[in-house]
């Protein structure tokens, strides 16, 4: 079943065995939440694999012995990493599950992509009628701009849209970093409007949020724009050689990315061949901004990178003015 499912799930009768997984924390932590307010009972956590197999019993059933509804999620729930002993208790105990007792098998990872229900685990949900699997995925689009509008709305809080989508620009779709940084709006809006100009005054961009807000206005031919963004990052101590190294990568995956497309080949191609790390937002950005690009263009920007490299590592030079140089000529291939 999908979120929505399982809240409709939730209202009506919560299921006594279910199983999470995907990448999406925040997502699953407000599922957990609505089912322990649901079933009146805090979450009691135990990682499965650290668990020692003879005490599953003890924690299995002690709840049933304490009175009132108890939940308990066993975390690390991987059917590779479960200790066999568990494994065969729980297909033992299960179809006996106590009545007072809802349990969630738990196995989320914030840098996997796919996922699916291990056979191990389909056959301990078999045993317990009604019993599901629920799969959190991180947002993307509306759902992700809406959760963002939400967790501002917990804090007491509106957030502009202009706001929300500088705020994914500069820390991406992970949940749980969203909302530490809504949190720390939360707090500089005074708990009222969170605004484009206070993300961008308490959200400070590393070099490499830096480095794309200037490519940005690189391809819209804005090199006032550009300058203005380096000299930003300058001003914020931010290293040449570093910003050099993040322009060179950015045009590396452009490069690829057009390769790729001229293959007739697939994002995830992209990330196979190259082996790039999973969720890697450098690659998907790049894949876009291929089209935006002649193979002749990219080629002369890697020959300014290659240039600004050796001209960086020369002594005689001045860095920064190396630099603004080097954006200067960028802005050229990107008309």
């Amino acid at each position: 079943m999908d979120e929505k499912q399982l809240y409709s799930a939730v209202k009506k009768n919560p299921l006594h065995l279910l199983y999470f997984t995907g990448n999406d924390i925040y997502a699953e932590e407000q599922a957990v939440k609505a089912i322990s307010d649901a079933v009146g009972a805090q979450p009691e956590i135990f990682d499965i694999r650290k668990m020692e197999p003879e005490r599953l019993g003890e924690y299995f059933y002690s709840f049933s012995l304490l009175g009132g509804n108890r939940l308990l999620i066993l975390d690390g729930f991987s059917v590779s990493t479960v200790p066999a002993a568990a494994m065969e208790y729980l297909e033992d105990s299960l179809a006996d599950i106590p009545e007072e007792l809802y349990l969630i098998l738990r196995n989320l990872d914030q840098e996997e992509t796919r996922f699916s229900v291990p056979k191990g685990v389909q056959k301990l949900l078999a045993l317990v009628p009604g019993s599901d699997s629920v799969l959190f995925l991180k947002k993307s689009g509306y759902s992700l701009t809406d959760m963002i509008s939400r967790m501002a709305g917990e804090y007491g809080c509106r957030i502009e849209r202009g706001a929300v989508d500088r705020l994914i620009e500069l820390r991406g779709d992970d949940s749980m970093v969203l909302r530490n940084e809504i949190q720390k709006l939360a707090a500089g809006s005074g708990y009222s409007l969170i605004t484009v100009s206070l993300v961008n005054e308490l959200c400070v961009s590393t070099v490499e949020t830096g480095v794309y807000d200037m490519l940005k206005l690189l391809e819209r031919g804005n090199e006032k724009g550009a300058l203005e963004a380096l000299n930003t990052m300058l001003l914020q101590k931010a290293e040449p050689i570093m910003i050099a190294g993040t322009l060179n990568t950015a045009f590396i995956n452009i490069a690829r990315a057009k390769s790729m497309k001229s293959a007739g080949k697939s994002l995830q191609d992209m990330f196979a061949m190259f082996d790039y790390a999973k969720n890697d937002r450098k690659v998907e950005i790049a894949w876009k901004q291929a089209e935006r690009y002649t193979a002749d263009s990219v080629q002369k920007a890697v020959d300014v990178l290659y240039r600004l490299d050796k001209d960086l590592k020369s002594t005689r030079n001045d860095r920064n003015t190396v630099l603004e140089i080097a954006v200067t000529e960028l802005c050229q291939c990107c008309k």
